[in-house]
Parts: C-alpha cells; structure tokens; sequence
C-alpha cells in the first residue's frame, strides 16, 4: 500500500513540476489542462496544493535570481560609469589643494587606479623572477619614476 502511494506522490510531483515550467512559459489554465490531458478543475486544485507553492517558489528563484542580480550588476556599473569623471575630476583637483598630504593622498590613488601601485609593483616583479635582466630594468626605471615624483614635489613644495 505505501509503495502505491509513494507512485501516486511521485507522479503528482511531476504534474506538478509540467504546471509550474507551463504557468512560468505563459501559458494559462485552460492551455495546461489540455497539454496535460486534465480538467481545468484539477489543474486549478493542484496549483492551490501546498507543493505547488513549494515547487513554484524552488522555479522561480531558479529562474529569477540570475537575471535580478544581474540586471544589478548592470545599473550598479552604469552608475559607476556616470559618477567616475567626476570622481576622477575631484581627484585631480585635489593634486593642487594647498595641504600637501592631500596632494600627495591624490596622486598616491590617481597612481595606483592607473595601475603604477606597489602592489601593482610587487606583481610584475614577481612575473620577471625568471628574467632578470627584465626586473633590473624595471627596476630601474621605477627608481627613476620615483626619483623624478620626489623631483617634483620638491619643486611643488
């Protein structure tokens, strides 16, 4: 008796599972009822069943959440797009504040977003471990970067 049951749920869960990936393609009542080969009567009592909702919710999450964290994704980068010549504007103004640290603050991060940080640095030194003629010249040319922005400092302290 218990295994026909167990075939009766199995069975009513896949109806279930046709219902809901039909509701969720657009279709209406009276269109999955004649898909399926049912009533409307009882395509309506099962999209009321407790697993219905259970089984609706597991599809829609599924289904919905890809798409919702991406279309945030999205709006999330069309503003960082709209705010970031302004952000890069304040940044470079900063460069002729008065107050040296500031300056020095808004090089320090105009240099590091552009790519010239010492993490940045560090990483491309790491990469020429194997060729040392390239890190010695990297090297070298760091340390005259760094030579003429303390050059240039000085000149603007």
């Amino acid at each position: 008796m218990a295994r026909k049951r167990n075939k009766l749920r199995a069975a009513t869960r896949l109806k279930l599972q046709q219902i809901v990936r039909l509701y969720h393609a657009g279709k209406g009542v009276e269109e999955i009822a004649m898909l399926l080969g049912e009533t409307i009567g009882n395509v309506t009592d099962l999209t009321n069943h407790q697993e219905y909702r259970k089984l609706e919710a597991e599809y829609a999450d599924k289904l919905y959440k890809p798409v919702d964290s991406m279309l945030q994704q999205r709006n999330a980068q069309r503003i960082m797009e709209d705010v970031s010549p302004d952000a890069a504007e304040a940044l470079a103004a900063l460069l002729f504040d008065e107050d040296p640290t500031e300056r020095r603050r808004a090089a320090t991060a105009i240099l590091d977003r552009s790519g010239h940080g010492p993490i940045q640095r560090r990483a491309i030194l790491k990469r020429l471990e194997l060729d040392p003629v390239s890190a010695k010249l990297l090297s070298e040319a760091m340390k005259d970067a760094v030579v003429e922005e303390i050059e240039a400092e000085v000149v603007n302290d």
